[in-house]
């Protein structure tokens, strides 16, 4: 993190000290969750307790050791994530573009990069995403065209997501994840924000994209 802060950081380092200020921005909110999950019991606490090898105990000091690391970063070095992750994409570390594009969208900043670089970032973060890579292809599946995809490229991925998800996980892990997609649409539905529906040629077309999506991922594996 010091040598990010004094500019002599490689790509890597850089990558590191920006997911530390990520989790040191969610400090807060991530050790009150835990202390709800702890006092609050019911379903939630059952499930966390249900995990192999977790602990209560444990999982709640972690989350303490990491507020109390936090305190040490002032609000301006906070606000120096983005910086450190386009040092790390410059510096051509693998899957950047990805975790600069989602900050840029997160943090509102599109509107003052440069649409060149806007553009540049999601099409690469597009190609990673027909290679084959589940992180990619998971990131659009609410993306809605928030990550500058067509409905078209929405759907394929969203299709080659679920059908690699049966292939890793089996039918029952498909069908929840499906389902819950298909209730955030209705709710998008009901207030006209849906995708638009795609016509038969467009369809044909998806079913390519997501068929060539699914076989780069079962090459990669």
């Amino acid at each position: 993190m010091q040598l990010a802060l004094e500019e002599g950081a490689t790509p890597a380092q850089a990558r590191k000290a920006a997911d530390v200020l990520e989790r040191c921005e969610h400090a807060t909110q991530t050790i009150e969750f835990a202390y709800s999950v702890r006092d609050q019991g019911g379903p939630l606490r059952q499930v966390f307790e249900k995990t192999p090898g977790f602990n209560m105990d444990q999982w709640i000091k972690e989350k303490q050791d990491l507020q109390r690391r936090c305190q040490f970063f002032d609000t301006a070095t906070l606000a120096r994530r983005g910086e450190f992750l386009k040092r790390a994409y410059e510096g051509e570390l693998p899957g950047m573009a990805l975790a600069y594009l989602l900050w840029l969208n997160a943090h509102a900043n599109q509107a003052v990069a440069a649409p060149e670089l806007l553009g540049k970032l999601q099409r690469e973060v597009r190609q990673t995403a027909e290679d084959g890579d589940l992180e990619a292809l998971s990131t659009y599946v609410h993306s809605f065209g928030a990550l500058g995809e067509t409905a078209m490229q929405r759907q394929a991925y969203k299709e080659a997501w679920l059908r690699i998800l049966t292939e890793m996980s089996g039918p029952a892990a498909t069908k929840e994840s499906r389902d819950s997609m298909e209730n955030v649409e209705k709710m998008m539905r009901q207030g006209r924000w849906a995708p638009p529906a795609l016509s038969a040629d467009e369809q044909r077309e998806t079913d390519v994209l997501t068929e060539r999506v699914v076989d780069a991922w079962r090459k990669r594996h």
